[in-house]
């Protein structure tokens, strides 16, 4: 709903023969779409995530040459997640443990629909990378959004669905990867294009001297100031400290959207001047000295 354009691509490949499997606690409309539907209760999806690991391992399906060239602490994290069973994540999670076997199998194996069955059952949970083989397969990737990330364990949920990806050699190539969505489109595209404190467009570094002055070189600049900007966070303290005088905030409501509201309110009521655009009067707009509409 938040990205209808990166939705669409799904939907479209999903049509031309590619799996969806959606993991939410909510039915969303994408489900009318997806080959599989996990539905965990809400804040218990990584156990399916961990539980999916322990598949992967179990039937032979990490990517055995990627783990070997590309990552490290390998048996570290086969002993973390060998207690992480489907049925010990079915039980935590609401999840059937089949479907979860089937979500590991679809992932790892990149598979289509109407595939062919590809289980190995050489290799165990226990196997050192040197006794595992390398299935054939096809190419998956990871979508996420917000949901994963505004949560206490939201750096942990981030780090095992890069595991996932890791394990499986589903990273670095086409169709593949590990994917995070902002929560509205146009955050996208506005980050994408530099509009973040640290970097110019395209994610490029401030800090690096080399993308900068190239950056610069295309803009018909000399030069392009080398230090990080402030986050909002850091702008709202600057306001109440009186380093910042004034604020342009245009289409974004942080009265509504950001931490400590009565901390923004000062802040904001600091500032010599506030000028809002937005198509709303919103909280935000209320307290400007000039909103253009």
């Amino acid at each position: 709903e938040s990205h209808p354009v990166i939705g669409y691509e799904v939907v479209r490949a999903v049509k031309q023969g590619a799996n969806l499997v959606i993991i939410d606690p909510r039915r969303i409309p994408l489900v009318d779409h997806a080959s599989l539907f996990l539905q965990p209760k809400p804040g218990t999806d990584i156990y399916v995530f961990l539980a999916m690991a322990h598949v992967i391992l179990r039937e032979g399906w990490a990517d055995a040459a990627f783990i070997a060239e590309r990552t490290e602490n390998f048996d570290e994290f086969t002993r973390a997640v060998e207690g992480y069973t489907p049925e010990l994540a079915s039980l935590m999670s609401g999840v059937p443990a089949d479907l979860i076997e089937k979500a590991a199998r679809i992932y790892a194996l990149g598979e289509k629909h109407a595939t062919r069955d590809l289980r190995l059952e050489t290799a165990g949970a226990q196997s050192p990378i040197s006794d595992l083989q390398s299935p054939s397969r096809g190419r998956s990737t990871i979508l996420y959004a917000m949901g994963i990330t505004q949560r206490s364990n939201g750096t942990e949920m981030v780090l095992t669905l890069a595991n996932l990806a890791l394990l499986t050699g589903q990273i670095g190539k086409p169709s593949t990867g590990v994917n995070p969505l902002r929560g509205q489109s146009n955050v996208q595209g506005a980050c994408d294009m530099g509009a973040l404190p640290n970097v110019l467009s395209g994610y490029q570094p401030v800090t690096d001297e080399a993308k900068r002055r190239a950056v610069a070189q295309v803009w018909g600049l000399p030069d392009l100031p080398p230090t990080p900007g402030l986050t909002i966070v850091e702008m709202m303290h600057a306001a109440v400290d009186g380093k910042i005088k004034a604020m342009l905030i245009m289409g974004e409501n942080p009265m509504l959207s950001d931490p400590n509201l009565s901390h923004v309110e000062q802040a904001l009521r600091s500032l010599d001047l506030l000028v809002v655009a937005d198509i709303f009067m919103s909280e935000t707009a209320a307290l400007a000295h000039v909103v253009l509409p």
